[in-house]
């Protein structure tokens, strides 16, 4: 009897297709790229910042078939189940139930050599192998929506994730204005100008960087100088301005390195 646990990818459970999980590697973080360059006549370089790179996740799995006769076609349909033309899919362990990763399986591991193939060594109904599942976004996801309500012009979310999350804004409006702006407290914020009447709908959607007025993409409407506030780990202040004159709520998706 194999050890081991599953996953569930592409909405489909490992345990349907006789696969288990005898090890995943994690890192504790995704990959991570200095920016730096190094100055002439001077010691070591100079830093700028470093950025997230794309999560890799092996798995090696183990593989129970029926019989010496089923070996073959099951395991075109864990090719069918696992392929990368069906693009990035949600790809959940059975040990962190309440995560999901945004995955597709890539053997290459960066290199191109292999990219897409996954071997699995026979041993009469036995099979053991590899799976790459690569993040192109590098962040777990919690498995529901957090949201906040606005209560007298002010939102207070709280970020239980381990890395900022963009947050969906929707205000309906109770009273006319010329403008909404929308601030964080770390001072970014969202400025739409637009001729606002009791029974508008705004939505800022800074997931996609995206306003919609009534249901309409209004681009042109939001101001040059607007941001689309991220939320970060811990406390969060959300004011809408002017005072008074919509209601409405902040909802956000919790992120992990």
């Amino acid at each position: 009897m194999i050890q081991g646990y599953g996953f569930s990818y592409n909405g489909q459970h490992s345990s349907a297709f006789g696969i288990y999980a005898k090890k995943t590697t994690q890192s504790i973080t995704p990959a991570l790229l200095a920016q730096a360059t190094s100055v002439p006549r001077r010691p070591g370089e100079w830093y700028f910042r470093t950025d997230i790179a794309e999560r890799w996740i092996p798995v090696d799995i183990a593989y129970i078939a029926s019989d010496l006769a089923s070996f073959r076609p099951d395991t075109r349909a864990i090719a069918a189940w696992l392929s990368p033309v069906n693009g990035l899919q949600p790809l959940i362990f059975d040990n962190e139930p309440d995560k999901t990763y945004y995955a597709v399986m890539d053997d290459g591991m960066g290199t191109g050599a292999g990219t897409q193939a996954t071997d699995i060594a026979q041993i009469a109904t036995l099979g053991t192998g590899k799976i790459i599942f690569r993040c192109s976004d590098p962040f777990a996801y919690a498995q529901s929506q957090s949201s906040a309500a606005f209560i007298n012009d002010i939102a207070s979310p709280s970020i239980q994730g381990t890395y900022e999350t963009y947050p969906v804004i929707t205000l309906s409006l109770t009273g006319a204005a010329t403008s909404i702006k929308i601030t964080h407290s770390s001072g970014a914020f969202a400025l739409v100008n637009y001729s606002f009447a009791a029974g508008d709908t705004l939505t800022v959607d800074c997931t996609r960087a995206l306003v919609t007025i009534n249901g309409a993409t209004n681009m042109q409407a939001l101001d040059i100088t607007s941001d689309f506030p991220a939320l970060t780990p811990g406390g969060n202040t959300l004011t809408v301005s002017p005072a008074g004159v919509s209601t409405g709520s902040v909802a956000w998706t919790e992120r992990y390195l």
